[in-house]
């Protein structure tokens, strides 16, 4: 489901969605689902609204960012521009998402992705 729409997985069909909107998904076979998820902006977006979104993608990915502990917020900041300073090998960042999203997708049961 995609807001209030029904959506099936279709074998070999591409399905596409807007991932801001609620949504969930359900696997209800005994096989695994890969998914790929791609940030691409917005072409209204003003330069405010991708700086916020900006924050909350790094925040996802850096959860420390979040912190009340100035020391782990610095932390957190500089992990940031380590990860945005080196080059990242796409077969790698690959594996550690899908280790990543395999621990939050539930094979049955659904639930929202709010990335």
């Amino acid at each position: 489901r995609v807001g209030q729409e029904p959506r099936q997985w279709l074998e070999g069909e591409v399905s596409v969605f807007d991932t801001s909107i609620f949504h969930d998904a359900v696997n209800d076979s005994d096989g695994e689902r890969y998914i790929l998820m791609l940030r691409v902006w917005h072409p209204e977006l003003t330069d405010v609204e991708r700086k916020a979104l900006q924050f909350t993608f790094d925040a996802l990915d850096v959860p420390g960012l979040l912190s009340e502990d100035p020391g782990e917020v610095f932390m957190a900041e500089k992990q940031l521009e380590i990860m945005r300073s080196v080059p990242v090998d796409p077969e790698v960042e690959l594996k550690r998402k899908i280790k990543k999203n395999k621990k939050t997708v539930r094979k049955k049961g659904g639930g929202g992705f709010g990335s």
